[in-house]
């Protein structure tokens, strides 16, 4: 019984396990950092508004929280008061604001790594 709990100790310990497998974060530490990369509240995020940086910044928390995290969608929309289908949708936009934008994708990374 000790070797196995050995073995599982030395998998949780493993770099490349770690750096394989998705960050653990909540969804409210998720809605912390994409208020963060867009420099808005974020309780923002949680609001429906047509304001750019806090529509993005819910885009984004879409993307990591599907995306990156491995969070279900349903969840996501629970949390924000979305449907799945705007969800769906937010996560796409999340993933084009992203294209050409490495110095933002690389802070992401950094942030939640």
């Amino acid at each position: 019984m000790e070797r196995r709990g050995a073995f599982v100790e030395a998998l949780q310990h493993d770099a490349n396990l770690k750096a394989i497998s998705p960050p653990k974060l909540t969804l409210l530490e998720i809605q912390k950092v994409a208020g963060e990369l867009f420099e808005v509240e974020p309780d923002s995020i949680l609001r429906r508004t047509k304001m750019s940086s806090a529509s993005e910044a819910r885009s984004i928390f879409c993307y990591i929280a599907v995306r990156l995290i491995g969070e279900k969608g349903i969840a996501v929309g629970k949390f924000l008061g979305m449907g799945p289908t705007g969800v769906s949708r937010a996560v796409r936009w999340g993933e084009q604001i992203l294209q050409g934008r490495q110095a933002l994708e690389s802070r992401i990374k950094d942030l939640l790594y």
